[in-house]
């Protein structure tokens, strides 16, 4: 079942084929990104792919056109960032002094995060 919204019509009838209760159940679901990122630990470049949960019956959906993506070092310090993304994309590196630093994705409300290890 792909994210986003849902709404169920719900009826609860007695016996006697009386409606005692009849209404709209509305609920959110989620879309479901997976990040990878390689190689890693990079050097110069790495390559950031994302996946999502495919539907069945509906096959691959676009992505989210709100997608952010950040590099932060361990001291919280952002030192890049990107949005309106498409992936596969390939990230520039370079100018990044050699430590480890998590790569965060945000979507909406949603916040992915990878670790990334830079090694010269």
């Amino acid at each position: 079942m792909p994210g986003g919204n849902y709404y169920y019509d719900l009826r609860l009838i007695n016996c006697t084929s009386n409606t005692l209760y009849r209404g709209t159940v509305t609920f959110f679901r989620p879309l479901l990104l997976t990040m990878s990122l390689y190689p890693n630990p990079a050097q110069d470049y790495v390559e950031v792919d994302l996946q999502q949960q495919e539907d069945s019956v509906a096959g691959p959906r676009p992505l989210p056109e709100d997608l952010q993506l950040a590099v932060v070092s361990l001291q919280g310090e952002m030192v890049l960032r990107r949005e309106g993304i498409a992936f596969p994309m390939r990230l520039d590196v370079r100018a990044l002094p050699e430590k480890e630093y998590v790569l965060l994705l945000r979507h909406g409300n949603r916040l992915e995060r990878q670790r990334l290890l830079l090694r010269r």
